[in-house]
């Protein structure tokens, strides 16, 4: 015979009622609790079948009948079959409690397991372990308390004051359509009839008596109606304890009375919003709870484990993750009206669709096709369908890639069209430059006839200033001559004169002579010294009508035009032959 054991290892998860929990009276958290745990009870055959010795579980009593908290929650349901001792159940102790065994000071977390009591005979477990594996999840939390409170402690005060109201507004009622008779004695032959009135049934009055005094009713005021108000003051009170109201719940405020858009939207959020807040208190509550749960995984999971996610069979491997990685909840799953869940996907899908006219569809870095049916699948739940596959089919990879290989070999129109209007471009700016080339030429070609025109009449200007020097020049010498010879021939008759009078007077002709032939030698010496002066001044006048010459034949020489850089004319210079 052969018999083969397989091990199959994973995560249970149960809930603890709170009857059963066991947690120290000063704990804050079940971190700093110095006793956590679960009281439970359980067959011995359970116990024996979990791996415990037979001998010490039969040894165990039985469990005690003093847990009154559970009587009262449940009703208790009791094995009519008590032969079997198999059935029999016991107190089963599962505990974390911080104590020091080995005396070193330091309290160390143990995982202590007893059965049938607490004492050290019934200690089946005694194990050092590194965290508790329990936590709570808590709805509203209390400052500096373990212990939460649900939304059963914030209304059982007003629900009292509800019922009491309700209860004398029903009496009220009861009392003005059952009004109180007020029979005179003697006065009525049959009292039954009013005790028991029935339909049909006559009341008899005594012979003499007049019926409106012989019978009459208790006068009782009306004042069911004031109580209707206060019903509706504690359900306002109750609304905002709780945050629970016709919009939380999913009926639109504005669907009862007339009302804005706006003050509908603002009375739902706040609704929601303390909703909100203790779904974020459970997610807190939660955390913990999915990091031990990691934690577990990666403690003892052996070997590759091969699950299926989204439809597609992955195989995993835990025991290379880290253990300290952090959990997060979203608490924004179910959050809000369907309403607004489609506007947000609307808004996502219209980004998405930007995107994709932005960056085009071939390696796209913000949108890929999974993105698309994410947002398709999503639009399509909000809107309350649950099958998005009925309405739009889930892109396939392979036909994914292969059209995006296509679209990639394919010529963009866009690219084309934008490279059209670039060449189109191109040949404007090839025509405008041409054009701008072609008038530049033409301006340089009159410049330089104007430069080659002006250059002209300047020497043509200079040449008729220069033979109107020249002739000035001739004039002014002859001018010149003709004062000198006429000053000599006027002191050739004085001189003549003066002898003449002298010969007259009979004066010395030769002295006199003499004294006349000393004054012409001044005057000879006089004028050769003038005559040199002019002779300078002339020599002068020469090298500038030489200058004058030489410039007009520069001038009027063969030129060329000096350009920059850029082609454009300068100035022009004489050519070198």
């Amino acid at each position: 015979k052969l018999r083969r054991e397989t091990t199959e290892r994973q995560i249970d998860v149960s809930a603890v009622p709170r009857e059963r929990l066991l947690i120290h009276p000063d704990a804050v958290s079940f971190q700093d609790s110095l006793l956590t745990g679960e009281k439970t009870e359980m067959r011995r055959s359970d116990l024996i079948a979990m791996g415990y010795d037979r001998a010490t579980i039969d040894a165990l009593s039985q469990t005690s009948e003093d847990d009154y908290e559970e009587s009262v929650r449940r009703d208790t349901v009791i094995d009519g079959d008590e032969s079997q001792r198999a059935n029999e159940t016991v107190d089963y102790y599962d505990l974390y409690i911080r104590v020091d065994l080995d005396n070193d000071g330091v309290a160390e977390l143990r995982h202590m397991v007893f059965a049938g009591g607490l004492k050290e005979k019934n200690l089946l477990i005694n194990d050092e372990v590194d965290e508790i594996q329990m936590c709570d999840v808590a709805v509203m939390r209390q400052p500096h308390q373990w212990e939460g409170i649900s939304l059963a402690d914030d209304l059982m005060e007003l629900q009292q004051v509800k019922t009491v109201l309700v209860r004398q507004t029903l009496d009220n009622l009861y009392w003005q359509n059952n009004p109180q008779p007020i029979v005179q004695n003697g006065a009525v032959m049959n009292p039954e009839a009013v005790a028991n009135p029935e339909f049909g049934k006559p009341i008899e009055v005594s012979r003499g008596v007049d019926v409106r005094e012989a019978m009459g009713f208790n006068s009782v005021p009306f004042v069911a109606r004031e109580s209707f108000a206060m019903l509706d003051y504690i359900d306002s009170e109750a609304t905002d304890r709780t945050g629970v109201s016709d919009a939380s719940a999913g009926l639109a405020p504005d669907a009862l009375q007339n009302m804005t858009a706006k003050a509908s939207a603002m009375i739902e959020q706040a609704g929601i919003g303390q909703t909100e807040m203790m779904v974020r208190t459970v997610a807190d509550s939660l955390r913990p709870f999915f990091k031990g749960i990691l934690r577990l995984i990666i403690r003892h999971q052996d070997i590759p484990r091969t699950v299926r996610l989204k439809g597609e069979w992955v195989q995993f491997d835990p025991r290379h993750w880290n253990a300290g990685m952090d959990a997060t909840v979203n608490t924004g799953l179910g959050a809000g009206t369907r309403e607004r869940d489609m506007a947000m996907m609307q808004a996502v899908m219209g980004l998405q669709e930007k995107l994709l006219a932005s960056f085009g569809p071939v390696d796209n870095p913000y949108v890929k096709p999974d993105d698309l049916w994410n947002a398709l699948s999503k639009f399509v739940e909000a809107a309350g369908l649950k099958t998005p596959d009925m309405y739009f089919t889930e892109p396939d990879p392979q036909e994914v890639q292969m059209l995006m290989q296509a679209a990639k070999s394919k010529p963009n129109p866009d690219a084309m069209k934008i490279q059209g209007q670039l060449q189109l471009e191109q040949a404007k700016i090839a025509a405008s430059q041409a054009k701008e080339k072609a008038q530049m030429e033409a301006d340089l070609i009159v410049e330089e006839k104007r430069m080659q025109a002006e250059t002209k009449r300047q020497g043509e200007e200079l040449a008729v200033k220069q033979s109107l020097q020249r002739d000035q020049l001739a004039w002014e010498r002859e001018k010149f001559m003709m004062d000198m010879e006429f000053k000599r021939i006027q002191a050739e008759m004085t001189r003549q004169d003066d002898i003449w009078k002298r010969q007259a007077d009979g004066m010395d002709v030769e002295g006199g002579s003499m004294l006349h032939e000393a004054a012409l030698g001044q005057m000879d010496q006089q004028n050769q010294v003038t005559t040199a002066a002019l002779q300078k001044v002339m020599a002068g006048q020469e090298a500038l009508l030489q200058a004058v010459t030489q410039m007009s034949a520069i001038l009027s020489a063969p030129k060329e035009l000096v350009r920059d850089e850029e082609g454009r004319p300068v100035g022009v210079r004489p050519v070198v032959q």
